[in-house]
Formats: C-alpha cells, sequence, structure tokens
C-alpha cells in the first residue's frame, strides 16, 4: 500500500508524458524481476487470493492498477485470461462469489 501511494504520488510530480511513460516502463521491469518467479510458481487459486489482497490493501481492483500502469488494451486482455480460469481482474471482492477458504 505504501509502496502503491508512493508510485503514485511520484507519478503525480512527473510533468511530462514522455517521462511518465519512462518511469512506468522502469517501474513494470522492475516489478516483472521482482515478483515473476513468485508468481509463476502460484496456483490459480492462490492468484484468486491475491487478486483479493490487492483489493483490501489498496482499494483499488487489480484490473484498474492494470489499466492505469498498463494500458486499456493490457487491461483487457489479462481480463480475458483471467476469466479463462474463472477468475475475475474487475470485481472488488467485497461480495465475491469465490468462498474465502
Amino acid at each position: 500500500k505504501n509502496k502503491l501511494n508512493e508510485i503514485r504520488s511520484s507519478l503525480d510530480t512527473i510533468p511530462k508524458n514522455r517521462k511518465k511513460r519512462k518511469f512506468k516502463r522502469e517501474l513494470g521491469k522492475w516489478v516483472k524481476n521482482e515478483y515473476e518467479p513468485i508468481f509463476r510458481k502460484m496456483s490459480i487459486k492462490e492468484g484468486r487470493i491475491l487478486i483479493k489482497l490487492v483489493y483490501r490493501e489498496t482499494n483499488y481492483t487489480t484490473y484498474d492498477l492494470v489499466k492505469d500502469y498498463r494500458g486499456r488494451f493490457s487491461a483487457f486482455f489479462w481480463q480475458r485470461v483471467i476469466k479463462a480460469y474463472d477468475n475475475d481482474l474487475t470485481h472488488n471482492h467485497l461480495f465475491c462469489k469465490y468462498p474465502s477458504s
């Protein structure tokens, strides 16, 4: 949560769109290098729990986060991939159809 707030505040201080895009690319590379090995080992159920935890901590759906940092098309693409595994990035998970256990 603190890291997300820090990233959002630093994005707000960057005046030009070109530099914002460069910052987002570098951020994406960092996230990929840092967390990809962990995400690759996750099961579908663990991914579902992670989506819920992200919303619970940040009050942003994972779809909104992907859309903000990767773009609308990327968010749409990943939503469709996740839907194939019977999950959803757009729900806020307060009243989720999946049990918490």
